[in-house]
């Protein structure tokens, strides 16, 4: 699993920044294996509640495949130190603001992320056999 969550030195707020790694040498989907410096994108989804998420670069309406072509600014930066490793870095509340909830078709308008950031790595023109991985990073909400 190209994945390890670790949060230093302490339990993640609401505030902080969160840096995503990748290590594309671990990736087990041949799809995504061997990428290049600017082949790496995050899909992002914020969930503020059992009901209601807000997916980056969604159009409003539910069912619209995510094209990282289309958003530059989910691209993961390479490493040039260490070949195959990628990071993102960004604040979830002002990443979101704005965003159109694929729910409800609202704009996200800076609710609480009470149940967190949910992600997976892509490339354009990527498609996954049956769902893509899910992988979440737990927001707290100290308000």
């Amino acid at each position: 699993m190209p994945w390890r969550l670790c949060i230093f030195p302490e339990i993640r707020q609401q505030d902080d920044f969160v840096t995503i790694t990748y290590d594309n040498s671990q990736e087990t989907d041949p799809g995504l294996q061997n990428l290049g410096l600017n082949d790496c994108y995050l899909y992002l989804a914020a969930r503020t509640d059992a009901f209601t998420i807000y997916t980056f670069g969604d159009d409003g309406v539910a069912g619209t495949a995510f094209d990282p072509a289309d958003h530059p600014e989910c691209q993961m930066s390479a490493s040039l130190d260490e070949p195959g490793i990628f990071t993102f870095t960004f604040l979830p509340e002002s990443f979101f603001e704005g965003v159109p909830s694929n729910i409800d078709q609202s704009p996200y308008a800076g609710q609480a992320m009470d149940n967190g950031v949910r992600f997976y790595v892509t490339r354009a023109g990527h498609t996954f056999l049956g769902p893509p991985p899910s992988n979440t990073i737990g927001l707290i909400n100290c308000d």
